[in-house]
């Protein structure tokens, strides 16, 4: 199984989740953002899909993902936090 890790689920981050509807290896998602607003959106966005494929997960802390590895990480965050974001997930692994 492919593991993804998605962190920032506003506009684009939640697109980008929509876009794995077509992948076709089943995958592990996580999505990471600290706003539950934003969280809420990426939800609705995938349901929208009606992929039921990939397991998808939704998490406001880093630290709270439990993974060891990722095949794909997909950082669509702001560019004043994207360097610290990509080192705290790179520490984690």
């Amino acid at each position: 199984m492919v593991t993804i890790v998605i962190i920032g689920a506003g506009n684009i981050g939640s697109r980008h989740l929509q876009g794995l509807q077509t992948l076709e290896p089943p995958a592990d998602v996580a999505v990471v953002d600290p706003a539950v607003d934003s969280l809420t959106l990426a939800r609705e966005r995938w349901q929208a899909t009606g992929c039921t494929r990939h397991d998808v997960a939704y998490h406001t802390d880093l630290a709270d993902l439990g993974i060891e590895h990722a095949d794909v990480a997909v950082i669509a965050t702001t560019a004043r936090v994207r360097a610290a974001v990509t080192h705290q997930l790179l520490e984690q692994m």
